[in-house]
Parts: C-alpha cells; sequence; structure tokens
C-alpha cells in the first residue's frame, strides 16, 4: 500500500510530481 508518483512520462502534466493513488497510470514511481 505504498503511493505512487505521477513521473512526467505520464501525459498528464497536471499530476506530474504529485501523490496518486490511482494505479492505473502507466508511468508511476513508488516511493519506499
Amino acid at each position: 500500500g505504498g503511493r505512487v508518483r505521477v513521473e512526467r512520462l505520464s501525459q498528464d502534466s497536471l499530476l506530474w510530481g504529485k501523490d496518486v493513488d490511482d494505479e492505473r497510470y502507466a508511468v508511476l514511481v513508488r516511493g519506499d
């Protein structure tokens, strides 16, 4: 249940650098 972080490769620039709980995004970085 760690949170995921949206990286710049995401198409949605509004989510860049935001923490999200939605794992449907294709490009994510999971913080340890």
